[in-house]
């Protein structure tokens, strides 16, 4: 047996509020056929040890962490390129495409001459006369927008073709577009959706996630947020599934990475439930306009990390959020739920379709759901038949705090900057552990910097955010291959070295979420 005591094994097991007895120490670890948190008569001192500190044991710290790195820029011109060009966009809202050449041929101050002599070439004669027909009565049409019909009956209705023949110029397109769509989208204007300080912020959390052994983070969504974080040391690295459809702007977000340890890419899902169904006027689906998730490709990655004797099989996920789009109406409360539900059950069927059973799989994400709803209860049954369980809700210890993971629930306002409501500061004082001090509860600069969230501290009365990142661990099965014990689940702040001036508040934290943080616990079976 390790040489280890009571106390240093009470440590490991939960670093900011060790278990105090021998029975809740047992009941940390994971056995085959055991509901979480239950003591097996056969367990004991010396199979704690040989699970947590023996010669066999491979110890990861791991961190789930929504970063918040959200960077798009969604006007008409992504619009029509989502639609497939400016005649599928044109025709799909009943706009006439001979109308619009004819327009755009006025307002480029096209001489109807030349046109008629470009598209349609006057066959000439020895006295010098046009016999061409279609040559001479296109010069008689009399003005641009008779001239635009003529040209779709006899030439071609292929609008984007003929804007591309005429060298329609990109900003006239687009104006004449808004113009002639207003009266059935109504105007809008360009969504420019930017996090704030986001270079600053991806620079600051690769400093951070570095510290750790192994990290899934999500909204990581473009390449140079990633390459940021990536830059601050060696680390072997997986990025999420990148998806089919050119005119979205995100991918996945998904960014797995491992400082100490090989990682394996175990193949991606993006997720074919992407949103609600909007079908316009003219029967063409373009539910992108009404739902800011069409842009992305949410969806999960599995990581598998070696232990020696099997693999830690990790899937990482973003879920629907369903915020709405350039127009009305958004994604209903009903809508969302039922996007988030089949997300599930293809994040379900994936896990099934590439789970090893020898291997303990985890699964981790911000999935959208608040801890206080119906639908997160039907999300844990669904996870509870897969063979899975809620890892906050093991009861270790009895916690205060109900584990809120963000600032602000969707849609509430005022927008909130920090946690101060639902994140009280640990502090390893044994008299603050026994009362709640307001002074000390409130996080200063003076810090450290960072802090944990002191989960034996009770929330406010109406705390802001929602608990909607989660990790969902398997039971412990007679057919894994090795033990994975893991410490109870810490929430870190993630507060920022320097404050960030900025709109809409300032910025003293790295993201709107904060992080979750667990030890894992690797040991052969014996």
């Amino acid at each position: 047996m390790p040489t280890t005591s009571f106390n240093q094994l009470a440590q490991q097991a939960d670093a900011l509020h060790p278990p105090q007895s021998l029975h809740s120490l047992l009941s940390r670890l994971r056995y085959p056929g055991a509901a979480p948190g239950t003591t097996l008569p056969t367990a004991s001192f010396a199979d704690a040890a040989w699970r947590l500190s023996g010669p066999s044991t491979t110890r990861i710290s791991f961190l789930h962490y929504n970063i918040w790195c959200l960077r798009a820029k969604i006007g008409l011109k992504e619009i029509v390129a989502a639609a497939g060009g400016v005649g599928h966009f044109a025709a799909c809202l009943g706009v006439s495409s001979a109308e619009f050449i004819g327009k755009a041929l006025e307002m480029v101050g096209a001489d109807i001459g030349d046109v008629c002599d470009r598209i349609f070439p006057p066959i000439v004669e020895v006295c010098g006369v046009s016999v061409n027909p279609l040559n001479d009565a296109c010069k008689l049409v009399g003005d641009c927008l008779s001239l635009g019909g003529y040209i779709i009956e006899h030439l071609s209705s292929d609008l984007d073709w003929l804007i591309s023949l005429f060298s329609i110029p990109e900003e006239v397109v687009f104006e004449l577009l808004m113009q002639m769509v207003a009266p059935v989208l109504g105007v809008f204007e360009v969504s420019a959706m930017e996090k704030p300080v986001i270079p600053e912020r991806a620079d600051e959390i690769g400093r951070r996630v570095f510290a750790y052994d192994l990290v899934s983070l999500v909204e990581a969504w473009d390449q140079d947020t990633r390459d940021k974080i990536l830059a601050h040391g060696t680390a072997q690295h997986v990025e999420g599934p990148t998806g089919s459809l050119a005119y979205k702007q995100l991918q996945s977000g998904i960014l797995v990475l491992s400082p100490t340890r090989t990682i394996e890419n175990g193949g991606g899902h993006v997720y074919a439930a992407d949103g609600v169904s909007r079908v316009m006027p003219g029967g063409c689906e373009m539910s992108y306009m009404f739902d800011s998730d069409k842009w992305a490709n949410k969806g999960v990655q599995l990581t598998r990390i070696p232990v020696g004797f099997g693999a830690i099989e990790l899937y990482s996920t973003h879920v629907y959020a369903g915020d709405g789009g350039l127009l009305s109406p958004g994604p209903t409360d009903a809508e969302k739920i039922d996007v988030r539900r089949r997300q599930i059950d293809e994040l379900i069927a994936f896990i099934k379709a590439t789970h090893l059973p020898s291997n303990v799989a985890i699964v981790a994400g911000d999935f959208n759901i608040g801890a206080d709803t119906d639908e997160y209860h039907n999300l844990v049954a669904a996870m509870e038949q897969a063979g899975f369980y809620d890892l906050w809700t093991v009861p270790f210890d009895t916690m205060k705090s109900d584990g809120l993971t963000d600032r602000h629930g969707e849609g509430d306002e005022p927008i909130y900057n920090d946690f101060n409501t639902n994140c009280k500061v640990y502090r390893a004082s044994e008299a603050y552990r026994q009362a709640y001090d307001p002074a000390l509860a409130t996080p200063t600069m003076s810090d450290d910097v960072d802090y944990y969230c002191d989960d034996m501290q009770p929330d406010d009365a109406n705390p802001t955010g929602s608990r909607i990142d989660y990790l969902f661990m398997e039971r412990a099965t007679a057919f894994h291959g090795f033990n994975l014990d893991v410490s109870r689940v810490r929430r870190r702040a993630f507060r920022s070295r320097i404050r960030w001036v900025v709109t809409p508040g300032p910025q003293d934290y790295l993201s709107d979420h904060i992080g979750l943080e667990t030890t894992l616990f690797a040991s052969p079976r014996h």
